[in-house]
């Protein structure tokens, strides 16, 4: 597999302790061992969190020194991080678990943990291992689009995306929404060819009606479809709206996303990725409102894609003039390490507010927002030259930081 392999080396040494009326002959065979992650990509070049379960099947009780030698193999180059020494003493049938997490500098789209046991024989003991595939965000598949609340008459419907050279054959391939339910992509070939889209929907035919100029495949899931919340759910205790995850056919996690409600009580209007550069995992902010003129953009590139990404504690306008007829213009923020978010507001010449586009804190740590050349009344503005402020906010939800940017709108 190519990517970065990160091996788990478990060591059991026997222990004997001062006192004891007899010693454990502990048997390396009886352990079964477990890798788990959390149920998400991990992001990469972020923290790279892991548990170990170490169980016991055998007769006896489990008591001995473990040493874990984590190291890090990136195309053949070994690199040790770090051992961690713990006793543990299992009971039979008990179980005990080690939770690990490092920072790993990763750029790859998939990796393999791997633990075994060594019985002082420098090889790995029998069964009595384990090992974890995981791909990477992003990857080279992704949900790009997604119509969760569309007109009346039509049907829902999300875009993928293949974000690698090579074609992505989804079938035998699942997606879930937040009730993990899980529904069949495709049960026969279903290609994207490479850099090209996907449109997965609840009915082919009102697609088609809506977007005759769409020329990306589309299809409906073999399962049938999920249906989109378009709300905040009791099913996560209204911290967003949906979730959509994508599986191969091994049943391993390759996308993940959430999404919170962007439209208010629009209709017709999708959600769009800003990026394809930024990682999948709890990455609210990664979404925006549509700046199409037809509320969407199935198979074609996004109206808001930010192809550079503002470095730490710096916004990027593109563009920095435009003509509301058109589209608008998409403001992406880097915050630093010590902010926790940023208030976005378009001001005219004379310092009176003419829109707030989005405050919004959490542990994203880039937001990106679409001003459509529309005031808070909904009216376009008038021609001239208006001040994009943003406000950093730190602790206490006290601002830190401004910064000013101009936007120019025009009439062609």
């Amino acid at each position: 597999i190519e990517g970065i392999f990160i091996i788990v080396v478990v060591s059991m040494l026997s222990v004997s302790r001062a006192g004891s009326e007899c010693v454990v002959a502990s048997n390396p065979a009886n352990i079964v061992l477990e890798l788990r992650s959390c149920r998400s990509l991990p992001c990469k070049g972020s923290n790279l969190p892991f548990e170990i379960i170490v169980r016991n099947a055998g007769a006896e009780p489990f008591s001995r020194n473990i040493a874990l030698n984590v190291s890090i193999d990136e195309y053949g180059a070994g690199k040790e991080i770090y051992t961690i020494d713990r006793f543990v003493d299992i009971p039979p049938g008990g179980a005990d678990s080690l939770t690990c997490s490092f920072d790993v500098s990763f750029d790859c789209d998939s990796l393999l943990l791997e633990v075994g046991v060594d019985d002082d024989s420098n090889s790995y003991g029998g069964g009595n291992a384990a090992e974890l595939f995981l791909y990477t965000s992003p990857g080279k598949l992704l949900v790009n689009e997604i119509m969760y609340r569309p007109e009346s008459g039509f049907g829902e419907w999300l875009e993928l995306f293949n974000n690698s050279g090579f074609p992505v054959n989804l079938e035998g391939w699942y997606m879930a929404d937040a009730t993990g339910r899980e529904r069949l992509i495709a049960d026969d070939r279903l290609v994207i060819a490479p850099y090209d889209y996907l449109i997965l929907c609840q009915d082919i035919e009102s697609f088609h009606l809506q977007y005759p100029q769409c020329s990306s495949p589309a299809a409906v899931p073999t399962g049938g479809w999920p249906r989109l919340n378009d709300s905040p759910s009791s099913i996560n205790g209204g911290a967003y709206a949906d979730v959509v995850e994508i599986f191969d056919h091994f049943g391993r996690l390759v996308e993940s996303i959430r999404y919170s409600d962007l439209l208010s009580s629009k209709r017709g209007v999708s959600i769009e990725r800003v990026s394809s550069e930024l990682c999948s995992t709890g990455r609210i902010a990664i979404w925006q409102m549509s700046g199409s003129n037809g509320g969407a953009t199935p198979g074609e590139a996004n109206s808001i894609t930010t192809s550079n990404l503002p470095s730490a504690g710096s916004v990027i306008i593109a563009p920095d003039r435009f003509d509301p007829k058109y589209g608008g213009t998409s403001i992406t923020v880097s915050i630093l390490h010590a902010e926790t978010g940023c208030c976005v507001r378009i001001f005219d010449m004379n310092g009176m507010e003419v829109r707030k586009i989005i405050g919004i804190s959490g542990s994203d740590r880039i937001f990106s927002c679409f001003w459509d050349g529309r005031s808070s009344s909904g009216t376009v503005v008038s021609t001239g030259v208006y001040i994009c402020l943003v406000e950093f906010v730190g602790g206490g939800g006290v601002v830190c930081r401004r910064v000013k940017r101009p936007v120019i709108v025009f009439r062609r």
